[in-house]
């Protein structure tokens, strides 16, 4: 797995894990939170791609927990494809991509572990991001999405 965390508690975390993820610039919030966010530096998490799929680079950010949990220091550090749904007939959605992290001894969420997760918006006239920071996750972009192109009648070959 390429999205990692530092202090997560995992069996499997090494201590490059730890040395990868960050641990100490951070934006306070208050006392015991800071901001979740991608820490600068290139172009972390930089979004490409074309058609239905896409690439995520590789950065370093800081996901906010609970204020009791605290932040978690995460890192990708091989580029991570996308896979992007189709579109709707004729309203057009923006697509999130959050760098997550998800620890069963806080969320009960049966798994621990950092990963990518590509979230599909909703179709509309006038379609809205999803929140970039919420509880245990950063998001790293968003995709506007466009109406899907209605395609032509087969052709039958014979003259109308």
């Amino acid at each position: 797995m390429t999205a990692r965390a530092a202090w997560l508690y995992n069996p499997g975390q090494t201590r490059q894990d730890t040395r990868l993820a960050p641990v100490s610039p951070m934006y306070p919030v208050d006392a015991m939170t800071s901001r979740s966010g991608v820490i600068p530096g290139g172009t972390p998490f930089a979004l490409t791609g074309s058609g239905m799929s896409g690439t995520l680079a590789v950065g370093r950010a800081y996901i906010q927990g609970t204020s009791a949990q605290g932040a978690y220091p995460a890192a990708i550090t091989v580029a991570e494809s996308i896979s992007v749904a189709n579109g709707h007939a004729s309203l057009s959605r923006i697509d999130s991509v959050f760098l997550t992290v998800y620890d069963n001894l806080i969320d009960s969420s049966g798994l621990t572990l950092t990963r990518v997760d590509y979230v599909q918006g909703t179709a509309a006239a006038s379609p809205t991001a999803r929140p970039r920071r919420a509880t245990r996750r950063c998001g790293c972009g968003t995709s506007r999405c466009p109406p899907a192109r209605p395609r032509a009648a087969p052709s039958t070959g014979a003259p109308p």
